[in-house]
């Protein structure tokens, strides 16, 4: 068991502070200024067993100087060998605050990358919303004036019919404007794409068909 307690005060000046460092002298991007590991030293199998099967370090992104000293998290994990190697990296939290899952350098603020020949790099369950409809994902906007929030969201519905649950499950996209009429756009049993405002209409020939289908 390891304690560590700051004295009192308010934000960081009250705060136990756990410190990993480096003596080098000269940061150039890639070091590591300091790391957690994870491991099994006494597992009776041996060599990969007690391996680190799991770490969490600090990297320079880039060469430290008087005007930067930009590090980032990463996040690394094995499945034989030790941890402790940048081909083990999973996770990568930059210096700017993205988020980068199979890949090490972001270029948005949540971004995955699949390995070669992974068909589906991500997986969404949502929760219920009621009614038998389920939220894969939404996302929403706001320009910071009354209800002026709109959203795009992915959602299932196990009875898509509002009453009489007759229809059968149905995916759908749902668009939502600002003024808070939401449209819904489904493939119908026939193949159609169909829209409708209508939420009872998911899922059944309701609605309006679009374009030629042909």
């Amino acid at each position: 068991l390891l304690e560590v307690r700051g004295g009192t005060g308010t934000g960081f000046g009250g705060a136990g502070e756990l410190r990993l460092s480096t003596a080098e002298t000269t940061i150039v991007g890639g070091d590591l200024l300091g790391l957690i590991s994870f491991n099994a030293p006494l597992e009776a199998g041996g060599t990969d067993a007690i391996l680190p099967a799991a770490a969490i370090g600090c990297v320079a992104d880039a060469e430290f100087g008087s005007g930067t000293n930009r590090g980032e998290l990463a996040f690394y994990t094995a499945q034989t060998s030790t941890a402790l190697a940048a081909v083990q990296e999973k996770m990568r939290i930059t210096y700017s605050g993205r988020v980068g899952i199979g890949t090490n350098t972001p270029d948005y603020l949540f971004e995955t990358e699949g390995a070669s020949g992974e068909t589906v790099v991500g997986n969404i369950k949502g929760t219920s919303l009621g009614n038998n409809e389920y939220a894969a994902w939404r996302v929403y906007g706001d320009d910071g004036s009354a209800n002026a929030i709109s959203h795009l969201g992915v959602y299932y519905n196990s009875d898509a019919a509002s009453s009489g649950g007759t229809n059968d499950p149905c995916s759908y996209l749902r668009l939502e404007a600002s003024n808070g009429t939401g449209y819904c756009l489904w493939v119908d049993d026939t193949g159609d794409l169909r829209i409708s405002s209508t939420m009872g209409n998911i899922a059944t020939t309701g609605g309006s068909i679009i374009g030629d289908q042909s």
